[in-house]
């Protein structure tokens, strides 16, 4: 293993190849026509995001023959050789992401860009072979938002940075003594002022979905359930311990 890019999860195996691959202005992305389906968001996930953070346009061709300094996007579904959420990286005289699942096309995905962002210019891949795979299958992790509200711009980028890192599970904890932080149209007085409209909700799951992130909300119940106690008493406990704010 020489000159292991600086990659953020350590990517588990590499094999330099020696000097670097230029990618031209006219770097485009090619899938093979039966796969445009299941990686057309994936697709335009990286391409918006090569856009954003390094102003890098990649025009998406449906092909298999990829041109010198393009990115090939490849599916395997059947290989014993890449783990679910793992994929092979092979940058040579053009760069090829193979992945059993479109989450390890997007995870090779991330690995380019961080490797981009180490080139001052953006234009430069180090030459070599890649396999990548998790540890775990579930990387994830817990935002209070019972205590604090957190912004919906915060939380886009909350995930934007997980998918960076490949993590791929978002705990919210959407209560707590403090606030519940989801809107009712059946209980409008439970919620308090600061908080997710269905909307809200339904713009996270989209976005984390293109991410590849899995949102797991939490209803704190029956511990830290004073603020809804508070709004129905009836729900309380009935014992004096239990009822108490702590």
């Amino acid at each position: 293993m020489t000159n292991l890019p600086a990659i953020i999860p350590s990517l588990r195996k590499w094999a330099s190849f020696g000097n670097y691959l230029p990618l031209s202005d006219a770097c485009r992305l090619v899938i093979a026509p039966s796969h445009i389906e299941e990686l057309a968001e994936t697709t335009e996930t990286l391409q918006e995001v090569f856009y954003s953070e390094i102003k890098r346009p990649l025009t998406v061709i449906i092909g298999s023959e990829p041109g010198r300094g393009d990115i090939l996007l490849k599916l395997d579904r059947n290989s014993q050789e890449i783990a679910e959420q793992g994929y092979i990286l092979e940058i040579d005289e053009h760069v090829k992401v193979q992945a059993r699942t479109a989450t390890g096309i997007f995870y090779g995905g991330q690995t380019l860009l961080q490797m981009l962002h180490q080139d001052p210019a953006h234009t430069q891949l180090l030459r070599g072979l890649a396999y990548d795979y998790p540890s775990f299958l579930q990387r994830g992790i817990m935002l209070d938002a019972g205590r604090k509200y957190w912004g919906m711009d915060y939380l886009y980028n909350i995930m934007r940075q997980m998918a960076r890192l490949k993590l791929n599970t978002l705990h919210l904890h959407l209560s707590d003594w403090n606030a519940f932080r989801l809107q009712s149209d059946l209980h409008p007085g439970l919620s308090a002022s600061q908080a997710y409209s269905k909307s809200d909700i339904t713009s996270l799951q989209a976005y984390a979905r293109q991410c590849h992130i899995t949102i797991i909300p939490e209803i704190d119940l029956p511990a830290h359930a004073t603020v809804i106690s508070r709004y129905d008493p009836s729900l309380a406990f009935s014992c004096e311990v239990m009822s108490k704010a702590r």
